[in-house]
């Protein structure tokens, strides 16, 4: 039976030993470029980041993270093929992906520094061998099977567009 609605994306990146402060850094600097960049993909539903501890039980980032045991989890919803929607993040969103990638666990086979821009292929293969929908291939139940493209020619506004978009991510970034 073929998948009706988006796709799921679900990368775990285990954040090198010791870099957890450097990275939300980096990461508040590249959110706002995330945030402009993301509906320049076409393809992407929603995205969300968060921090996971793998030394707490229940895996929540605690005032005092072990910052040995960090990992960062990315998840999308997306349209299309998974090597054509990563390939539109090498081109769209490679400065946040530069901006992250030193930090995580496994990413010098990207460069150093790392250069999506230049290996799109690499990024496709190094988030696909971290995504962990792509090797559980978990079902996915989608309430509305419209193509982002179909919602913004049935010209929905944007999340950005709505006054009260319930949009934490600029806060989230200070807090993180």
């Amino acid at each position: 039976m073929a998948q009706v609605g988006p796709s799921p994306l679900t990368l775990l990146l285990p954040v090198k030993p010791g870099k957890y402060e450097e990275l939300k850094i980096a990461y508040a600097i590249a959110l706002p470029f995330l945030e402009h960049s993301i509906p320049e993909v076409g393809t992407i539903h929603y995205m969300r980041t968060l921090f996971l501890d793998r030394s707490s039980p229940n895996l929540q980032v605690g005032k005092h993270p072990n910052p040995d045991t960090i990992v960062l989890a990315v998840m999308t919803e997306y349209d299309g093929e998974f090597g054509a929607y990563v390939g539109q993040f090498a081109q769209k969103l490679a400065f946040f992906f530069d901006s992250l990638l030193p930090f995580i666990v496994g990413s010098e086979v990207l460069g150093n520094p790392p250069d999506v821009k230049k290996n799109p292929q690499g990024l496709i293969d190094f988030l696909a061998a971290n995504d962990a929908s792509q090797a559980n291939k978990p079902p996915l139940w989608c309430a509305y099977p419209y193509t982002v493209q179909q919602i913004l020619h049935a010209k929905v506004p944007p999340a950005t567009d709505w006054p009260s978009s319930g949009s934490t991510a600029s806060t989230d970034a200070a807090n993180v």
